[in-house]
């Protein structure tokens, strides 16, 4: 394990005690598992990569949406969240459809740019689509 020296806002600190006082872990446990989860690849980052893609795939890529089925179940998931708090496998289920969705942002994002790029797709093709539907 290699030891650091780091400098937190006062706000990021003060979480962080929060964090640890409730858990009863340590500060410094508190910060390396947030920095851990926030620094994760995401299951199928290494997937062939977006600009090695046939023209068709990558303005299928840009304009993909996650299935409905998973946008439902996340949808739902906020709203029991805004209700109550989630049970372990219901936040289990949702960190794991949070994940999917931002992996999927990702690459759509990537997709529009190589897209943008090889000129199948204009700068504009961004502004006329939605891109705050989960895809």
């Amino acid at each position: 394990m290699t030891q650091i020296t780091i400098t937190l806002s006062d706000d990021i600190y003060e979480r962080a005690k929060t964090v640890a006082r409730m858990t009863g872990r340590p500060v410094s446990e508190v910060l390396s598992e947030a920095a851990s989860a926030s620094l994760a690849v995401p299951t199928g980052a290494e997937e062939i990569p977006i600009d090695s893609l046939a023209d068709v795939d990558v303005v299928a890529l840009a304009q993909a949406r996650m299935a409905s089925d998973q946008s439902e179940q996340l949808s739902a998931l906020f709203a029991l969240q805004q209700r109550r708090s989630l049970n372990n496998h219901e936040r289990a289920e949702l960190d794991s459809l949070m994940e999917h969705y931002h992996l999927g942002q990702l690459r759509k994002a990537t997709a529009l740019r190589v897209a943008v790029q090889r000129g199948i797709l204009s700068p504009s093709f961004s502004h006329n689509n939605d891109f705050s539907n989960p895809i």
